[in-house]
């Protein structure tokens, strides 16, 4: 196995763990939120809060699969875009997303990885 195979398969072992590792903080916000139904939020704002918290929780989970995608593409060396645009995303994620991004965005564009990624997706003539 090549350098840069290795390379891919790492990244995407490191994707699939900060996937794991925002899972749980995803329910923080929508949790507290929850909570404060009941003390601080008038009575005829507990729907817009009970909303605001279901769909924060939804777009963090969605985030966090498109995390976890990123990191079987890496290791498939498919869907370079994609992966590409999830390092971009994942930069403003300090400190972990950010080590993160750079390093997809570094290893993206090395032209070794571009030949793994340009190799394996080529069109399948099965059809």
């Amino acid at each position: 196995m090549n350098d840069a195979v290795k390379k891919l398969k790492t990244l995407g072992m490191w994707h699939y763990v900060l996937a794991a590792l925002c899972v749980p903080v995803a329910f923080v916000p929508p949790m507290m939120l929850l909570r404060a139904i009941g003390t601080a939020v008038p009575p005829e704002m507990v729907l817009a809060v009970r909303l605001s918290a279901f769909g924060g929780l939804a777009g963090s989970l969605v985030l966090i699969g498109c995390l976890a995608f990123a990191g079987r593409a890496l290791r498939q060396q498919r869907h370079r875009t994609f992966c590409f645009v999830v390092g971009i995303f994942l930069c403003p994620a300090f400190p972990l997303g950010t080590i993160l991004g750079i390093s997809t965005l570094k290893t993206s564009n090395r032209s070794e990885v571009n030949e793994l990624f340009s190799s394996s997706e080529e069109p399948d003539e099965t059809l």
